[in-house]
């Protein structure tokens, strides 16, 4: 696994940043196996622009509290660095911008496992937790064919999680219809074209067929 790039400070790449660096350390963990250790291994991709900045107004900090260890984030634990790194690099319209992406966030074309797999990452990137206010921007995204199968069930879904997986099963109940029908055009269409040819054996019988067709 590549290690992660340098960060300067840049908010809007500082998600993308800090998830390689803690994808790093899980998939190193043995060698990175103490707070020291992986404080050391963030701070070694923020030597420029704000994120240094930032570390030089810390270390400062630090030392005035008497956290004068060379270099004195050791002794801190990786939680409490990592909530200072967040607190610092995140965007402040961040979870303001989530809210309003569950409720323009659409399934469209794609499968619904996608939708579904893009609609918890802005969830998670929001402060919404409501069940109810998920599932409403949750459907209101869904195709709406697929919203009146799920609440035509006997037990309809009462949790996020469980509009989910309701979801994913109708879906993949309609794609299964789907494909039968599309098989089934294809063996009747097949049916039609043999009968036509043993009845006239030619071509005014198949330019017949096709025109009805």
């Amino acid at each position: 696994m590549r290690t992660p790039p340098d960060f300067d400070g840049d908010k809007s790449r500082y998600e993308k940043w800090i998830d390689l660096v803690e994808g790093y350390l899980d998939a190193n963990s043995k060698m990175y196996d103490t707070d020291k250790k992986k404080i050391g291994f963030a701070l070694s991709f923020m030597t420029s622009g704000n994120a240094a900045k930032w570390w030089i107004a810390k270390r400062t900090e630090h030392k005035k509290r008497g956290l004068d260890k060379m270099p004195p984030s050791f002794t801190v634990e990786w939680k409490d660095f990592f909530k200072e790194l967040e607190e610092e690099f995140t965007l402040i319209d961040d979870k303001g911008k989530a809210g309003t992406n569950l409720m323009t966030i659409k399934e469209g074309d794609r499968l619904v496992e996608a939708y579904i797999a893009d609609f918890k990452i802005i969830v998670s990137q929001s402060d919404i937790t409501e069940d109810a206010a998920l599932i409403r921007d949750f459907q209101k995204g869904l195709n709406p064919k697929l919203v009146e199968k799920i609440w035509a069930q006997t037990s309809p879904p009462k949790t996020i999680d469980e509009w989910y997986k309701a979801a994913a099963l109708q879906e993949g109940y309609w794609r299964r219809a789907l494909v039968i029908q599309g098989l089934d055009k294809v063996t009747h269409k097949k049916k039609r074209e043999e009968k036509s040819t043993k009845d006239g054996g030619n071509g005014m019988s198949i330019n017949r067929l096709s025109n009805e067709e």
